[in-house]
């Protein structure tokens, strides 16, 4: 048994990226994972219909029903969630996170992908998704 205490959630959008370290509860975890998911993916697709996002990580069934310290969901934008039982853990990865970021904000960026972000990655919008499934830490 993993003695998890906290979850960190990257929220990726082409080269935008949003992290939340969260509470991390064994009983409710997988519950927590999936709603969110459908939840932010839908917000990050403009209500889309067609991301079939069950494909992914979170609602995969795992024979021996352990929870994974890493879940990943590729659709509209990705999402991560690592699972760790310290803070200062998750920390270095949300710096690894974002010396990617920095390299991927180099250069010229197209008015639409920085009007996409804004209008299907807003922190503030994705703060609320995250908020209303996970508890802050």
């Amino acid at each position: 048994m993993n003695d998890y205490r906290y979850t960190l959630i990257i929220s990726q959008y082409y080269h935008s990226y949003h992290y939340f370290i969260v509470e991390f509860n064994k009983d409710t975890f997988v519950k927590q994972m999936q709603e969110l998911t459908k939840e932010l993916n839908k917000y990050k697709s403009g209500n889309k219909e067609h991301t079939d996002i069950e494909q992914s990580d979170p609602f995969y069934n795992y024979e021996d029903n352990k929870i994974r310290y890493r879940y990943n969901v590729n659709a509209d934008g990705d999402i991560y969630f690592l699972n760790a039982k310290y803070v200062n853990w998750l920390q270095g990865q949300i710096r690894e996170y974002q010396n990617t970021a920095r390299q991927m904000n180099k250069g010229y960026k197209k008015k639409s992908v920085l009007d996409a972000i804004w209008e299907h990655h807003n922190y503030d919008k994705v703060f609320k998704i995250i908020e209303k499934h996970f508890t802050i830490a």
